[in-house]
């Protein structure tokens, strides 16, 4: 009986590459399946934020000079909504003083309804002499994590 040991060899290195050729693409999808998860949570905040838009109004603030040490104000600023879009988790009020080199940022939390204004009073900042006021709209996902869209446009007063 005469044993044919080289086909036998060559038919396990066969086997041996397509079982390895299927580890890989079993890896590979691994690592596209989660990193296209986690970019979809981001193309449909960027989505929700396309179709909302909120702006600061009116703003007032009047530096508190009831501590001498201590510079802050103290701010009211009044919110206005657009039609459309879905609920929002709340807004982020960025306020800057005259130098522009110190900024204070207020979370207000809750949805402002389409169409809805919404003054936001009594607001204290850490800096004095506040001239300028940002909005930036936020939505909250299933794991309370805040999902932030961009700066509207500035109110100076």
């Amino acid at each position: 009986m005469i044993s044919n040991k080289k086909g036998l060899s060559a038919i396990i290195i066969t086997l041996m590459m397509i079982l390895l050729a299927i580890v890989a693409v079993g890896v590979v999808w691994v690592v596209v399946q989660n990193l296209l998860k986690s970019e979809t949570g981001k193309v449909a905040t960027g989505a929700a934020c396309l179709d909302v838009n909120v702006e600061a109004t009116k703003a007032s603030c009047v530096d508190d000079t009831s501590v001498p040490v201590i510079e802050k104000s103290v701010c009211d600023v009044t919110l206005t909504r657009d039609a459309g879009g879905d609920e929002i988790g709340g807004v982020k009020l960025i306020f800057t003083n005259e130098a522009a080199d110190s900024s204070f940022v207020f979370t207000q939390t809750g949805d402002i309804g389409s169409l809805e204004t919404k003054t936001v009073s009594d607001t204290v900042t850490g800096i004095p002499n506040i001239n300028k006021v940002e909005v930036v709209v936020f939505f909250t996902d299933a794991s309370g994590n805040e999902e932030v869209c961009s700066v509207s446009n500035p109110l100076e007063f």
